[in-house]
């Protein structure tokens, strides 16, 4: 159990070249986030949302059908 962070994670798989995918990613995540940066594999992206810290990292891998997304996000939990 993670005291400090909610994590959510999900996945999906789009019939598209990875960088198409990439592109709009990132054009949606920066208007609801904010502050991205690259990583090796995808990108990061850090935020608010509903008054919380959000961290979400997104992981992009070419497929056979086209290309797998892969999300995870990290809320941070209120504190008492």
């Amino acid at each position: 159990m993670d005291w400090k962070y909610k994590h959510f994670n999900h996945q999906a798989i789009f019939k598209a070249a990875p960088e198409s995918v990439l592109e709009a990613a990132r054009a949606v995540v920066t208007e609801s986030l904010g502050g991205i940066g690259t990583t090796t594999d995808g990108f990061m992206a850090q935020g608010y949302g509903a008054w919380h810290p959000e961290t979400a990292t997104f992981r992009f891998s070419p497929v056979p059908e086209g290309t797998k997304v892969a999300v995870e996000l990290l809320v941070e939990r209120a504190a008492m």
